[in-house]
């Protein structure tokens, strides 16, 4: 079963990250060995986005870690409304 690895980056710059990264744990010249990952800069998302983001209630605690009380009142009210 194939795992997949997410860095959710809280806080940091305001130029965007990229969607992938990976770290090398192997030496220069050798085979890769180490880790690909997808980042997930929640701090740059707007509500929307994660919204559009999240696969389910579920995932919630995993999209919006860094959101304000409030902000994070307004996004589980949403889950329960109806799709438009």
């Amino acid at each position: 079963m194939p795992i997949e690895s997410v860095v959710v980056v809280l806080s940091g710059r305001e130029e965007p990250w990229p969607t992938h990264g990976s770290y090398r744990t192997s030496p220069p010249g050798e085979a890769f060995s180490g880790v690909h990952f997808r980042i997930e800069a929640v701090y740059q998302r707007t509500m929307a986005e994660l919204a559009s983001h999240a696969e389910g209630p579920e995932t919630v605690g995993d999209m919006v870690l860094d959101l304000p009380t409030g902000d994070l009142s307004t996004w589980l009210a949403t889950l329960n409304d109806p799709a438009p």
